[in-house]
C-alpha cells in the first residue's frame, strides 16, 4: 500500500468524516490511519470540531438587514469622491459625444459652402469621346 501526502490525508479525513469518500479511498485511510496513530488522533479532533460546529445555532439577519445595508450603501456613496465622479463620467461622456457631431456637422456644411456650384454640376461643355456616351447623355427626341 503507497503512503499518502499529508495533504491528501487532510482532504481523505474531511471526505470520511462527510461520508463522500469512494470505498478505495477509505480503505487507504483506514490503513494510514492504522500505521499513524497520531493521525487518527488529527481524525477525532476534526470529529469533535465537526460535532461542536454543528451544534452552534445558525445566525438569523436582522429584519431590517436589507435596509440597513443599502442606507450604509447609500451614505458612503454619498461622501466617496469616487463615486461623485462616477456619476458625472457618463453624462460628462455623453454631452462630449453630441459636442464632437455637431461640430463635425458644421465643418461639413462649411466645405460644402465653400465649393463652386459650378462644379457639383456636371460640366456639359466637354464632349465625350465616345459616341455612345452621348446618345446617352442626351434627351430624346420627340
Amino acid at each position: 500500500m503507497g503512503t499518502l501526502s499529508a495533504s491528501r490525508v487532510e482532504e481523505l479525513m474531511s471526505a470520511y468524516l462527510d461520508g463522500e469518500i469512494s470505498p478505495e479511498d477509505a480503505q487507504a485511510l483506514e490503513g494510514h490511519l492504522r500505521e499513524q496513530p497520531e493521525t487518527h488522533a488529527e481524525l477525532e479532533a476534526l470529529r469533535r470540531t465537526k460535532a461542536l460546529v454543528a451544534g452552534l445555532p445558525r445566525p438569523v439577519a436582522p429584519v431590517d438587514f436589507y435596509e440597513q445595508v443599502a442606507r450604509g450603501l447609500r451614505r458612503r456613496a454619498r461622501t466617496d469622491p469616487a463615486a461623485w465622479l462616477l456619476t458625472l463620467a457618463i453624462p460628462l461622456q455623453v454631452i462630449s459625444i453630441v459636442v464632437i457631431l455637431v461640430v463635425a456637422t458644421i465643418y461639413m456644411l462649411m466645405q460644402l459652402e465653400q465649393v463652386p456650384a459650378g462644379k457639383l454640376q456636371r460640366d456639359l461643355s466637354v464632349s465625350p469621346s465616345d459616341d455612345s456616351e452621348v446618345t446617352q447623355s442626351q434627351p430624346p427626341t420627340p
